[in-house]
């Protein structure tokens, strides 16, 4: 048996865990996609939160979005932009290939889909995520040890998956 203390033991290459310029400019294609065909159909609000903009994402991971507005109701909002994705999957000049659509009805109505091979969750007037996401680019603008967190919470994703 090896001694434990050996460096570099069963590492075959050190690599930064960061988001990659591509998969962040994916990211932010679909993001702004989505905004804009939701408020432009819809007329309410699409806000990114999550590991996204705070750039702590895995390869595989999600794009979290709320939106926010429909004077009728969370539920009526929700079964709108079903149908706003719905009718993106059906077209076939739409800019990005849009696919399972999914309503889910729990304690948080989320709408679940695919765009261009990402999942995007969809979830209605949830200002904690907001309120959580300025709390983090605060933290991350005045306290420069916010870069090791970010690290941090990379790695614990990934050990989780």
């Amino acid at each position: 048996m090896g001694d434990l203390r050996e460096p570099n033991v069963g590492v075959t290459e050190e690599r930064p865990i960061q988001p990659t310029a591509v998969s962040e400019e994916r990211r932010k294609a679909v993001i702004d996609y989505v905004q804009r065909l939701i408020s432009g159909c819809l007329g309410c609000e699409v806000f990114p939160f999550g590991s996204v903009p705070l750039k702590t994402f895995l390869p595989d991971g999600d794009i979290d979005l709320t939106a926010f507005g429909g004077a009728s109701g969370e539920d009526a909002l929700a079964n709108d932009v079903v149908s706003v994705l719905e009718g993106e999957d059906q077209k076939r000049t739409a800019e990005f290939l849009v696919k399972d659509v999914q309503l889910i009805r729990a304690e948080v109505r989320l709408v679940k889909c695919i765009v261009q091979n990402i999942v995007v969750d969809i979830s209605f007037n949830q200002l904690g995520g907001l309120c959580t996401l300025c709390f983090l680019e605060w933290v991350g603008t005045n306290n420069k040890p916010v870069n090791a967190l970010s690290r941090v919470v990379i790695v614990l994703q990934a050990m989780s998956v």
